[in-house]
């Protein structure tokens, strides 16, 4: 499941990895993080980032219970809720310094930011 779910992130274009995993920082507590891309046409038109609603429907989908602390933010729980690493999804991370062009997570490919 988990690893379903990752593929489809990735074959998406929704979204990039940020964070200790596009720094290859990552150990075994670490999370994983994705920025969330924002379309152009929310962009210009300052409507909501349509790819938040991708996310959620995701995730329900692949039955992993997530929450929302606060607006373009979405968090996992993990591996008691069917992701075996919780994973952070935002709107607004900070572009990773230093970080790697692409990283593999459990044999897939992800763009960073």
């Amino acid at each position: 499941m988990f690893k379903e779910l990752l593929k489809e992130l990735s074959e998406s274009n929704k979204v990039l990895v940020t964070g200790s995993y596009a720094r290859g920082e990552q150990t075994e507590c670490s999370d994983i993080d994705f920025q969330i891309r924002t379309p152009k046409e929310c962009i210009l038109y300052g409507s909501r980032n349509k790819n938040i609603d991708y996310i959620i429907e995701l995730l329900d989908r692949n039955d992993i219970k997530w929450n929302s602390t606060r607006n373009g933010y979405i968090s996992t729980v993990g591996e008691e809720n069917g992701a075996i690493t919780p994973l952070e999804f935002y709107d607004d991370f900070h572009r990773s310094k230093n970080k790697l062009q692409e990283v593999e997570i459990l044999g897939i490919k992800f763009k960073t930011y």
